[in-house]
């Protein structure tokens, strides 16, 4: 069975205006099997993959109470549980452990401490590094940024969509 997997986000920030997304890994399909696992507070599937040199995934519902032996762990509504003509689409899933993925990916939401200064630094060396084009879509504003050099990866671009009227 195919199963694809959702991106991995090295940071995933919400704020005020929008999401701070910066990616670890991007969406993948590996070839595996998929079976029913349960433990204690643990009820979801396992994915175990055909390549020996990727672990196994455990996916769930909801975020499990019990501490799962699992390094790499998915949540997943019950209709993305669901495999059709053999694909298992988890790419509108949602991480909750991944090694790659940063510590804001994890516990969604306002970061403390040094995240917080990690952020405020990385969105403040935006500052001179994109060059920016606007649209009036129905009157809403289009930020698109693109970075200025040739040599950016394709993830490294943002579009950011404000609430309010462009003048």
């Amino acid at each position: 069975m195919n199963v694809r997997l959702p991106w991995v986000y090295g940071i995933l920030h919400i704020q005020q205006l929008g999401l701070i997304r910066q990616v670890a890994r991007p969406e993948t399909t590996i070839e595996a099997t998929v079976a029913n696992y349960k433990a204690p507070g643990v009820r979801g599937k396992v994915v175990l993959p055909s390549d020996s040199t990727i672990p196994r995934i455990l996916v769930v519902e909801k975020r499990p109470t019990g501490h799962p032996d699992f390094t790499h762990i998915i949540r997943a509504t019950r209709s993305q549980l669901t495999a059709h003509n053999d694909v298992l689409d988890l790419r509108q899933s949602e991480w909750l452990a991944h090694p790659d993925a940063g510590t804001t990916t994890q516990h969604r939401g306002q970061s403390k401490g040094s995240n917080a200064e990690n952020l405020r630094a990385m969105v403040e060396s935006w500052s001179g590094a994109f060059t920016y084009t606007t649209e009036d879509v129905d009157r809403s504003v289009m930020l698109r940024m693109q970075p200025r050099t040739a040599f950016a990866t394709p993830y490294v671009s943002a579009v950011v969509w404000l609430g309010y009227e462009y003048r």
